[in-house]
């Protein structure tokens, strides 16, 4: 079964303890033309005018910016705030007797809640490293938004992020101080993985297809009932399907996943090559400046990949442009609004209108759902390269070129026990249960 924390029912806590988390949430969110009639009428109900305007002088030193996007930001302060009632559940207190926020924004309950982050993460298979998963960081970045802007207390605010310290912040310090070994962590995550449910290496081989299946069922349903919501939402999942496609033909930085051009746009070469005529393949070119090796990376999608990668361009994207009042001169294979960060060196400076990374990561967890496990499009480098020895036994030369490092590298990271175990189950999961997909990857890796 699931390691996962059982879940909690939001509707079912006090109402007051419920409306105390909304104010809270609504002061977070908050714009500047709000926060200015705020401070206007707290002057005119007689509290001390030098008083207030310190606090204005505070919040413009501050730096704040307003939320983007406020629906996911609540969402994300809620979650964070339904852990905390979690382990005050566990601790033995009552949840009817919950009437305010602050009554889960103890030191006791917020240790608690980290503490059991922590130890269930490290203890089970199927969870990710606490120190290398974002929810940790995530939960405890929102509740100290919470307690900084929404509950306006510093003493709060101090006590989150000294815990954040002493449990999250400084034991990642240590962590990246020996990278290597924790990408040899990771590695050793993914392998116990695939030993302990070898039916993962199918689910990952056919990941594209299963996602793309999903989201043009939703699709279909959606349009009948007419509900735009539900298609924006199924066709991200298509999105996701095309982003799968892509990282399992050769997986590659998120970044340069996420910075992936179709056409080309001012001084800014498109990165999808023209097809010939009757050609169904797909071919993707990337330089060495963005995708960070020494020499281009051709990517070739092939099959069924690249048949969900043309029904996203030609049909899914333009549509989820039209829906999301996007720019349709985007030059994206993902479009969004975001501007992408130029690295020193870059010879170009990419346009406006990609996804921000938290967006992305959020559309490639959403399209995960469907597969039941989640990694990040880093990790799957990981995944492919087990999958990869799974198909071809020993072959880290192998192994190098389609991730683009060096054999011994590859062999380090791979050839270790865990992981020639790891691709022993996978192999024989394959084969026996779908020889098939086991043919559709290694058309993906045989060229």
């Amino acid at each position: 079964g699931s390691s996962r924390a059982r879940r909690m029912d939001w509707a079912l806590l006090p109402e007051p303890f419920r409306a105390s988390f909304e104010a809270a949430a609504d002061r977070c969110l908050a714009g500047e033309g709000d926060y200015a009639e705020a401070l206007v009428a707290r002057v005119e109900a007689g509290e001390d005018p030098e008083q207030v305007m310190s606090e204005a002088d505070n919040h413009v030193k501050s730096g704040r910016r307003e939320v983007g996007k406020p629906d996911l930001a609540r969402r994300t302060y809620r979650e964070a705030v339904t852990w905390l009632v979690r382990a005050f559940e566990d601790a033995g207190g009552d949840l009817t007797m919950l009437h305010d926020l602050r009554d889960v924004f103890t030191r006791s309950t917020i240790t608690a809640a980290i503490r059991d982050q922590l130890s269930r993460s490290e203890a089970a298979h199927d969870l990710k490293d606490p120190l290398l998963s974002t929810t940790l960081k995530s939960r405890l970045t929102s509740l100290t938004t919470l307690a900084r802007h929404g509950l306006e207390d510093k003493s709060i605010a101090a006590i989150v992020s000294l815990l954040r310290k002493i449990h999250y912040d400084d034991p990642l310090r240590k962590r990246k101080t020996q990278r290597g070994e924790g990408t040899l962590m990771e590695v050793d995550r993914i392998a116990a993985m695939l030993r302990h449910q070898p039916g993962l290496a199918t689910i990952w081989s056919n990941a594209p297809a299963r996602i793309a299946e999903a989201s043009r069922r939703d699709l279909a349903a959606a349009r009948s009932d007419a509900a735009v919501s539900r298609e924006i939402t199924a066709l991200r999942g298509l999105a996701g399907a095309a982003g799968y496609a892509l990282q399992m033909s050769r997986p590659m930085r998120t970044a340069c996943l996420r910075h992936a051009r179709i056409t080309t746009c001012g001084d800014v070469p498109g990165n999808l090559q023209r097809s010939g005529p009757g050609e169904t393949d797909l071919t993707f070119r990337f330089a060495p400046w963005e995708i960070k090796t020494v020499v281009p990376v051709t990517v070739e999608v092939t099959g069924q990949d690249a048949e969900i990668l043309r029904d996203w361009i030609e049909r899914g994207r333009p549509r989820l442009i039209e829906l999301q009042g996007l720019d349709a001169a985007s030059p994206y294979l993902f479009p969004g609004s975001a501007l992408p960060s130029q690295d020193a060196g870059d010879p170009v400076a990419l346009p406006r209108g990609c996804y921000a990374p938290s967006a992305f990561l959020e559309l490639w967890r959403d399209a995960s759902r469907v597969l039941g496990v989640a990694e990040t499009p880093h990790r799957m480098r990981h995944v492919v390269a087990l999958l990869i020895l799974a198909l071809r036994p020993g072959d880290y030369g192998f192994v190098a070129t389609v991730l683009g490092n060096s054999a011994p590298v590859a062999r380090k990271h791979y050839g270790r026990d865990d992981g020639q175990a790891a691709a022993r189950e996978a192999r024989a999961a394959l084969l026996a249960a779908h020889p098939d997909l086991f043919q559709n990857f290694k058309r993906r890796h045989m060229r």
